[in-house]
């Protein structure tokens, strides 16, 4: 606990937001020109997709595959 990487929670944080409120926004700036106000829903879930999958891809980038396999704790013996 004592390598938290803070750095790297935070670049992953803040490209996700980034990204999540770019893809939402221009799906609804493309429903605003093109479709019928319908899309709102589309935007939210690609917005919501598009975050996940920067932050997943950003903690693969700067830590290493290694890092995504969950690790045994050692016991301590007791009950």
């Amino acid at each position: 606990m004592t390598n938290l990487q803070t750095n790297v929670r935070v670049r992953a944080e803040g490209l996700g937001i980034t990204f999540k409120s770019v893809s939402t926004f221009l799906v609804l700036f493309y429903d605003a020109k093109n479709g019928n106000g319908d899309m709102a829903l589309l935007a939210f879930a690609l917005g919501q997709l598009m975050y996940s999958i920067v932050i997943f891809a950003t903690y693969i980038t700067m830590l290493g595959p290694g890092h995504m396999r969950p690790k045994l704790l050692p016991t301590t013996g007791l009950v």
